[in-house]
């Protein structure tokens, strides 16, 4: 198991290092390589679950933490996002309205539809969403040690 994690003021303007660090710790996962939808799913939730956080999750009106922190494990890899705001319930997040486009309610909705699993926790001083994504034998494979040589040209043959 390895350990990441990376600690952000609750501020867009670090939005893009939170989405960075989530695809190179894809991308130095041990002994593999990502496939693009699975670094694509990883990128979009952390995005999201950060863009929650940096509009709830501030302590106060203008200041806040936030800490991202990615676990590769054997079998999945885990994301949190700790927010010091007020807290929300997950299972009470409405389902956004499909019909009535709106910039604003999906973030949630888009994190469950692409993380085998979400929970949320809240906490004293920090509250945390959970994300898990597993690897499967699609999402992962094994890098070539010794890449196949290029095929000759029919017409050379």
């Amino acid at each position: 198991m390895s350990n990441f994690s990376l600690h952000l003021p609750a501020n867009f303007d670090y939005l893009h290092l939170a989405r960075e660090f989530s695809k190179e710790v894809c991308l130095f996962l041990p002994g593999y390589s990502c496939a693009p939808s699975f670094l694509d799913d990883v990128k979009l939730a952390v995005s999201e679950a950060c863009t929650n956080a940096m509009i709830h999750g501030k302590k106060n009106k203008f200041s806040g933490q936030i800490i991202l922190k990615l676990k590769i494990y054997p079998e999945k890899f885990m994301i949190r996002v700790l927010d010091q705001g007020k807290g929300f319930d997950l299972d009470k997040v409405p389902f956004p309205n499909m019909e009535v486009p709106d910039e604003n309610g999906y973030g949630i909705f888009l994190i469950k539809l692409k993380m085998d699993t979400v929970n949320y926790q809240r906490g004293k001083n920090w509250n945390t969403l959970t994300m898990e994504k597993n690897f499967s034998f699609i999402d992962m494979a094994p890098p070539l040690k010794n890449p196949p040589k290029r095929s000759p040209n029919p017409s050379q043959v």
